[in-house]
């Protein structure tokens, strides 16, 4: 591996694997020529294409697979922060393992991203901590996704975040309802929110507002 690929490697910033190549590419998928001291225009979008470098492992268990793919898949791409301002995604070939200790058959794990997503996990990070502060359809169109996929984007984020969190002790309930609207197209117009108390935290919700709906 050169200077340049060591180089691009450690700012990628994912151990395990390298980067082979790096283009500008236009809308319609096709590689741009860059003419030297211009930019490859406002509709460039970077691609990044990584190799693996160390043994795979799998998606399923994290053990180390062996070396031989079981099947090698086509290249896949994955949405990932913008570089200097221009949309980036990386692209990969990943294999599919077959694993000795949890006998199954799946993609190897990639280090950016979870099995069956599109966005890697610092994209996903950073839209909900933008979601947090700005409206979703806001956040979708300042990084042209749609709404569905910036709230997917942010549940995964907070699924990762919560599973590696030490819950807060639970010493004070409280108890309210929602009022949810006139435009939602649900059979209940409102909701319950059994909330902690110290934190803020809401802790379980359900339908309804009705005292013998719900079971404590």
């Amino acid at each position: 591996m050169g200077q340049r690929a060591r180089i691009l490697t450690e700012i990628w910033g994912f151990q395990g694997w390298k980067v082979k190549d790096v283009w500008f590419e236009d809308e319609d998928g096709k590689r741009l020529m860059l003419i030297p001291g211009y930019g490859p225009g406002a509709t460039g979008q970077l691609v990044i294409r990584v190799e693996r470098k160390w043994a795979p492992r799998c998606s399923q268990c994290g053990a180390i697979g062996p070396r031989p793919a079981h099947e090698k898949l086509d290249a896949r791409r994955w949405r990932d922060l913008p570089r200097a301002g221009r949309p980036a995604v990386i692209e990969a070939s990943l294999i599919r393992v077959k694993c000795r200790r949890c006998q199954s058959t799946p993609v190897e794990m990639a280090a950016w991203a979870e099995p069956r997503q599109r966005q890697t996990h610092r994209l996903q990070q950073r839209l909900a901590l933008e979601a947090a502060s700005m409206p979703v359809m806001h956040v979708a169109a300042r990084h042209a996704l749609s709404w569905r996929t910036v709230r997917r984007a942010e549940g995964a984020a907070l699924a990762r975040w919560d599973a590696t969190r030490t819950p807060p002790p639970l010493e004070m309930v409280g108890i309210d309802e929602k009022y949810l609207g006139r435009r939602h197209r649900l059979d209940h117009e409102y909701v319950t929110i059994v909330s902690n108390l110290a934190t803020g935290e809401p802790i379980w919700i359900g339908p309804n507002r009705r005292e013998h709906d719900h079971v404590v």
